[in-house]
């Protein structure tokens, strides 16, 4: 066991991942919201992998970056994008747990609602945002 391999959600750390994505995320960059994603996904294959020398879980928060990054992004497929993200979330192993970090939250519904708004998507847009106002008003009822 190598000791320099381990998990952490220090909040530094984490912060720290969060901050870059977010300068991502607003830099105006037509690709901003690929590169907050390409983050997101290097966080999750070090930490699948065990590659890093320090792996971090990725929580809702980082989440919810790349997903108002996609929200705010331009490109035709940004909807699309954001609700991937959510599938990614919403089918974490560790969702079934009270104290899973990488829930889904209302700021994560919201911004995939802004995100399909955004996307000019019509009446199908309309009705997936409908299907997350459900899915969240259900799942802050439980």
């Amino acid at each position: 066991h190598n000791p320099l391999l381990r998990p952490t959600n220090d909040p530094g750390v984490v912060i720290v991942y969060g901050s870059v994505m977010n300068c991502w995320a607003k830099s105006g960059h037509p690709d901003a919201a690929e590169m907050a994603e390409g983050i997101l996904n290097n966080m999750i294959q070090n930490s699948n992998m065990n590659s890093a020398a320090i792996f971090v879980q990725p929580n809702t928060q980082i989440y919810n970056i790349v997903i108002n990054a996609w929200a705010n992004s331009k490109k035709k497929h940004a909807s699309d994008k954001a609700m991937e993200i959510l599938s990614k979330m919403e089918q974490h192993p560790n969702n079934d747990k009270s104290s899973s970090t990488q829930k889904p939250d209302t700021i994560t519904y919201n911004t995939v609602i802004k995100a399909l708004v955004n996307s000019n998507g019509g009446v199908k847009a309309a009705i997936q945002s409908e299907q997350l106002l459900h899915i969240n008003c259900i799942r802050i009822w439980k």
